[in-house]
C-alpha cells in the first residue's frame, strides 16, 4: 500500500505562487485505484510525487506503513514500475534488447535476465515480438512493451499515466483487460480522465480537484454520488464525476505517524 499524508506542493509561475496540492492525504491499496481529476487539478503532481520525480513542499510518503525518506528512497523506487502516457523507445532497437538494457538498469542478475524477459513477454502476450524492432510494432503492441519495460524488475506498484489515451477502441479494451489481470497481484494506480476505463475496471476511486481531495471510496460509492433525476443521456459514471467536480464531499483519511519525507530530503 502507498499512502501520502498532508501533501502540499507549490511552484512559481509568472511571478506568482501556484498551490498545486493543498494538503492531500490518501492511500492506494492492493488492486486498482483510479486517480481522477480534470486538467490542472493536481492529479499529475500527485502522480509525480508518488513516483518521486517531484519532492513535495510538505508532506509524507509511505510504502506499507514505512516512511519513504532519503535512506529508503532507492528501495522504494525499486518497488515502482511506471508506464508513461507516451511510450518513447528507440525505433531501431529490438524489443529483447530494450528489455535487456532495462534489466541491467534495475540490477536484474545477468544469469536470470533472459528468463525474466521471456516470462514478462509471455505474460503480456508479446512472446512472438521478442525480436521485433520497436518501430515495427502496432500501437497496442507498443503500449504493452511499455508495460513490459515497467515490469522486468517485478515491482509491487504500477503507476499508469493515461494508459488508454489515443488508442483505438479495440486496443483500449485490450489494455483494460491487461490492467485487470496485473491488478490481481499488485497495487495499480491509474491516472485517467477516460471514465470508460473506470467503469470497466470497477476500481477504488480517488478524485482530486483544485489541489484538494474531493472523493475517496469504492467505485460503487462514487457512482452513488449520482444526483436523483440526472440526465439519462449521460452514463452514471459521467454524472458522478460531474457531481464531484461541483463539490462532492471528501471522505476522511486518518493520520499517519512519521517523519516528513520533505524534511528528510
Amino acid at each position: 500500500m502507498i499512502s501520502v499524508e498532508n501533501v502540499r506542493h507549490s511552484y512559481g509561475k509568472g511571478g506568482r505562487t501556484v498551490e498545486a496540492l493543498k494538503g492531500v492525504s490518501t492511500s492506494f491499496g492492493a488492486g486498482t485505484t483510479a486517480l481522477l481529476g480534470p486538467n490542472g487539478s493536481g492529479k499529475s503532481t500527485l502522480m509525480n510525487i508518488i513516483g518521486t520525480t517531484i519532492v513535495p513542499t510538505e508532506g509524507r510518503l509511505f510504502l506499507n506503513g514505512v516512511l519513504v525518506g532519503r535512506s529508503s528512497l532507492e528501495e522504494y523506487r525499486s518497488q515502482l514500475g511506471v508506464v508513461p502516457q507516451h511510450i518513447d523507445l528507440p525505433k531501431r532497437m529490438r524489443v529483447c534488447d530494450v528489455l535487456s538494457y532495462l534489466c541491467w538498469v534495475h540490477g536484474v542478475p545477468k544469469a536470470s535476465a533472459a528468463s525474466v524477459i521471456d516470462s514478462v513477454l509471455e505474460r503480456l502476450e508479446l512472446a512472438d515480438k521478442r525480436g521485433s524492432r520497436v518501430g515495427d510494432l502496432s500501437g497496442g503492441q507498443l503500449r504493452r512493451v511499455g508495460f513490459a519495460c515497467a515490469m522486468v524488475h517485478q515491482p509491487s506498484v504500477l503507476l499508469l499515466d493515461e494508459p488508454t489515451v489515443g488508442l483505438d477502441p479495440e486496443v483500449r479494451l485490450e489494455i483494460r483487460h491487461l490492467i485487470a489481470r496485473l491488478a490481481t497481484n499488485a497495487t495499480v494506480v491509474l491516472s485517467t480522465h477516460l471514465l470508460e476505463d473506470v467503469s470497466f475496471l470497477n476500481p477504488a476511486v480517488v478524485m482530486i480537484n483544485a489541489g484538494e481531495k474531493v472523493f475517496e471510496g469504492s467505485f460503487e460509492q462514487f457512482v452513488a454520488a449520482l444526483p436523483a433525476g440526472g440526465d439519462v443521456r449521460e452514463s452514471s459514471v459521467e454524472q458522478a464525476y460531474q457531481q464531484m467536480l461541483r463539490g462532492g464531499a471528501a471522505s476522511h483519511q486518518g493520520p499517519l505517524a512519521g517523519e516528513s519525507w520533505s524534511e528528510q530530503r
